[in-house]
């Protein structure tokens, strides 16, 4: 299975996310969101290719949705590695910029 390493950016993403989710619908509904983006990871990590390709945000950029998020990443298909960039919402105006950055690995 392909190791997911998830960027500091798209981890402070889903924190924000995930409090926001907690104030305005409860915990029940942020305790959901949590495990859907943990299937999706593991989803990448099973079928690194199974994202939508956007090539207008960068070369090899996929994304996942957990509606209403956006999950985009990378495959790094040298080192058998998935990048997750950021997670937005899908009413953002998304741009290369924003994905510009490159996450750091996880020691494990």
């Amino acid at each position: 299975m392909t190791r997911v390493v998830v960027s500091q950016a798209a981890q402070s993403d889903v924190e924000t996310i995930i409090i926001d989710l907690a104030l305005k619908a409860g915990h029940a509904t942020a305790a959901q969101y949590i495990e859907l983006f943990e299937k999706l990871y593991r989803l990448f990590g099973r079928f690194p290719a199974s994202g939508s390709p956007r090539p207008n945000l960068g070369h090899g950029v996929r994304i996942g949705i957990a509606t209403p998020c956006i999950v985009f990443y990378r495959y790094d298909r040298t080192n058998d590695l998935i990048y997750v960039q950021r997670v937005l919402h899908s009413k953002r105006n998304v741009t290369r910029a924003m994905l510009a950055r490159r996450p750091r690995r996880k020691r494990e």
